[in-house]
């Protein structure tokens, strides 16, 4: 008998290995879930049951199969297991104990070994990268943010144990979800884009819900996507010139020019092509730059 086996029937809790003391059969009410207000807690602990996930697991106890494929990551306590990932699945294994009568079952469950930080960042990136995985509202990826930045995790491990498609530019926005406004949160977590949750927060919460719904009817679904319709609305506000980019044609024209100016010039002028490139990009004037680089540069451009 291992020792972690022998730690639960110190507990009154009786259980069968499966793999080194690492998986175990426990039973169900051995299995304790955090509530609201514990740092622990977890909001998908309150969804409603999967009902056919619930039939599927009373399917297989009648059929002398272990209730759950998947095991339930579980931390060990005083006198329970707390679940640290798992909580929708553990919600059906109660539902199909109502639909056996009352049976007691014996999930499967695998053990954290590690604090609490570790089992929450665990339960962040076990979440999501499925493919048949039900993707986290966005108010349940806050939730997890400020619950991971409370317990003391870095931010990029944060942002390391994130879903697909969450980058720190999201961690960054979700961190300050409190500041949305309630009807954007709601489109937020029906599915509106969360790359675009950044550029809502640029404006007064009561201009939340209307720059979210602009941004989608212009087919914006990134956060670089958003940040040029904010550029340019700046611009458009303050009528500042839009930069002009230079094709890669004309940036050669551009290095040959100052390359001749140089040699030409016989050491007499030390031109930064990059800041030349850069002011000609800009379409602003050149007053740093000798008049005799400045003529050459405009010529290869063809401007005056």
């Amino acid at each position: 008998m291992s020792r972690a086996k022998q730690r639960l029937r110190a507990k009154q809790i009786e259980a069968n290995e499966v793999s080194a003391s690492r998986m175990m059969h426990v039973p169900l009410s051995s299995l304790r879930v955090a509530p609201k207000g514990d740092p622990m807690h977890d909001p998908r602990s309150i969804d409603p049951v999967d009902e056919a996930m619930a039939r599927n697991m009373a399917d297989r106890v009648e059929a002398g199969e272990c209730p759950n494929t998947a095991p339930i990551l579980v931390s060990e306590k005083a006198d329970h297991l707390l679940v640290g990932d798992g909580h929708g699945r553990t919600k059906a294994l109660e539902r199909a104990s109502e639909i056996l009568g009352g049976r007691e079952l014996m999930p499967l469950v695998e053990f954290w070994t590690g604090d609490d930080a570790g089992l929450l960042l665990e339960r962040m990136r076990r979440n999501d990268h499925g493919r048949f995985a039900r993707v986290d509202r966005a108010s349940v990826l806050a939730f997890r943010v400020k619950q991971l930045t409370a317990a003391g995790v870095p931010e990029d491990a944060i942002v390391a144990a994130c879903p697909p498609g969450v980058g720190r530019v999201e961690v960054d926005a979700l961190a300050r979800w409190g500041k949305v406004s309630k009807e954007a949160r709601r489109r937020f977590d029906e599915g509106a884009p969360l790359a675009l949750l950044s550029a809502v927060l640029e404006v007064e919460p009561a201009e939340h819900l209307a720059k979210l719904e602009r941004l989608i009817a212009a087919g914006i679904r990134t956060a670089r996507g958003a940040a040029n319709v904010q550029r340019k609305e700046r611009q458009e506000a303050t009528g500042e010139a839009s930069p002009r980019r230079l094709s890669s044609k004309k940036l050669a024209a551009v290095e040959a020019a100052i390359d001749g100016v140089e040699k030409n010039a016989a050491g007499r002028f030390f031109v930064n092509g990059m800041l030349a490139g850069l002011a000609l990009a800009s379409g602003r004037e050149l007053p740093i730059m000798p008049a005799l680089v400045d003529d050459a540069v405009r010529a290869a451009l063809g401007t005056k």
